[in-house]
């Protein structure tokens, strides 16, 4: 048998192997659309909130979650965070946003419980530094739960993202 038969055959089969495990999960991803807004506050000022974010988490799928750093115009542009890359824009279906005042893209309803024991995974209250400062937004405006802000994606055009001070 000559040799070029053989090298061609090894590459068909190595090439129909990966296109099986590429099938099955290589590369897998996710459909999102561009979704591009902006954040208004009435009866504060938007320059407080530049540089935190504002956050969308899929209803159908609370894991996913997309969110965009609020410029200084209150601008803001989602990116979504799947399967360890960043991907623009977020995916189709009903949204609930928040806003994010801290580093931490969390959802902050409950405190994380640890396994050894059952107490909350924070320092005490009493140990906790407190800001003195007001929040640039209402509290309810920084959880899902209490928020009340449902979008829809994909979006005839900008969304506007509209928080208050009360």
């Amino acid at each position: 048998m000559s040799y070029f038969p053989r090298v061609l055959g090894r590459m068909a089969v190595i090439g129909l192997a990966v296109a099986l495990a590429c099938a099955t999960g290589c590369g897998e991803s996710i459909k999102t659309h561009p979704v591009r807004g902006k954040v208004v506050v009435e009866g504060g000022d938007i320059k407080k909130l530049e540089g935190t974010h504002v956050e969308f988490r899929l209803d159908s799928d609370p894991s996913i979650r997309s969110s965009g750093e609020i410029k200084e115009d209150g601008s803001f542009e989602l990116m979504t965070y799947y399967k360890g890359r960043m991907i623009p824009g977020a995916p189709e279906g009903t949204h609930t946003a928040r806003i994010v005042i801290s580093g931490d893209l969390e959802e902050e309803d409950e405190p994380v419980k640890r396994d050894d024991d059952e107490a909350p995974d924070f320092q005490p209250e009493s140990t906790q530094k407190k800001s003195t400062a007001p929040l640039p937004v209402h509290a309810r405006f920084l959880r899902f739960t209490t928020s009340k802000l449902t979008y829809t994606v994909p979006t005839d055009g900008e969304i506007t993202v509209q928080v208050s001070t009360k």
